[in-house]
């Protein structure tokens, strides 16, 4: 009973027919059933007595029963990997090859294409790795949803771009609608476009580029002696700094004292800190950012230099004392002569 405990206690109170009887007899199986100590739960998968019944036991029973290589996927699989807005309701697998096991409230799905990189372990379940759930995923919700879960996957650094390429290639040719939804999504990451700290700052991204404007760098890090400050996007060359604000996050009392602290060490530093909220149009988000670069690459009258005599002497114009020191040693001399 010790092995069959132990078993239990790794697998969500769980154990299968074999591992029982890797160290009981049939007979003694049976006993265990009719006292009530084993639970039969699915086809070949009991429960221990005493293990609450939970999810995440009844998704890895599901596996246990489906044999082989059969792993949670699709809705349950984000379940698992916590993706947002999937609740923990549904019992979903995937199976490889021609396997078709017929398991009450259960969804099972059939795959050709299997192997390390699409699956995985998770709370000790097997599971769809976190770019092919995605992948899954886009045949079974909007479009524009995935592209929000990859944003958030990312952002958690529970999946990489390099990730979802490799699996996206293993499925591209499979002609499903995945391919579609996924390879949109995609070009936008291949375009410079990343998940950033909100969505709202996705859409930022998008529409800078799309107004076919400079590409701005998302999550720009500036050094100020020892410390570092982080903005959404930034032109580095010409010291614009532009921040997004979302409600939720710069609500606080301490949130906005610190974001006034922080633009003015950057104001100090000659950057120019551009804020934009929910109620600012796209073209009025443009409209601003263009008029900004625009004021940058333009030389400002405080910024010009005059050249006297294609000398290389050059005087600033905002300096008013050194204009005239400058000018007086310019100037010819004088000299009086003797009578």
């Amino acid at each position: 009973m010790r092995a069959i405990a132990r078993f239990g206690n790794r697998q969500h109170g769980l154990v299968t027919t074999e591992q029982v009887l890797a160290s009981s007899t049939r007979h003694e199986l049976n006993h265990l059933v009719a006292t009530g100590r084993l639970e039969p739960l699915r086809r070949g998968v009991y429960r221990c007595a005493g293990a609450p019944e939970t999810w995440h036991q009844y998704l890895f029973s599901a596996c246990l029963a489906a044999g082989g290589n059969a792993a949670a996927s699709f809705r349950a699989a984000a379940a698992l990997w916590e993706l947002p807005d999937f609740d923990r309701d549904r019992l979903e697998i995937t199976v490889p090859g021609r396997l078709n096991p017929r398991l009450a409230d259960v969804v099972v799905h059939q795959t050709n294409v299997w192997g390390p990189r699409h699956t995985a372990v998770r709370h000790a379940i097997p599971t769809t790795s976190v770019a092919r759930t995605l992948c899954d995923l886009t045949a079974v919700v909007w479009p524009w949803r995935v592209a929000r879960l990859v944003n958030d996957a990312e952002r958690r650094g529970i999946v990489s771009l390099r990730q979802l390429l490799r699996v996206f290639h293993d499925l591209e040719n499979r002609g499903r609608r995945r391919s579609t939804v996924m390879r949109a999504v995609l070009a936008d990451r291949l375009e410079g476009i990343r998940p950033g700290g909100s969505e709202r700052e996705v859409d930022v991204a998008k529409l800078l580029l799309r107004a076919r404007l400079p590409r701005a760098e998302q999550q720009h890090r500036i050094r100020i002696g020892r410390r570092v400050l982080r903005v959404d996007f930034a032109y580095p060359t010409l010291k614009i700094a532009i921040e997004y604000d979302g409600w939720k996050p710069h609500r606080t009392r301490l949130a906005f004292d610190a974001d006034r602290a922080r633009d003015n060490e950057l104001e100090i530093r000659g950057w120019l800190v551009l804020r934009f909220t929910s109620r600012w149009t796209r073209r009025e988000i443009v409209d601003t950012v263009r008029a900004a670069i625009a004021s940058r690459a333009t030389p400002q009258p405080d910024q010009l230099t005059v050249v006297r005599n294609m000398a290389d002497t050059t005087v600033n114009c905002s300096d008013e004392n050194g204009l005239s020191r400058q000018a007086t040693q310019l100037a010819p001399r004088r000299t009086r002569r003797s009578a």
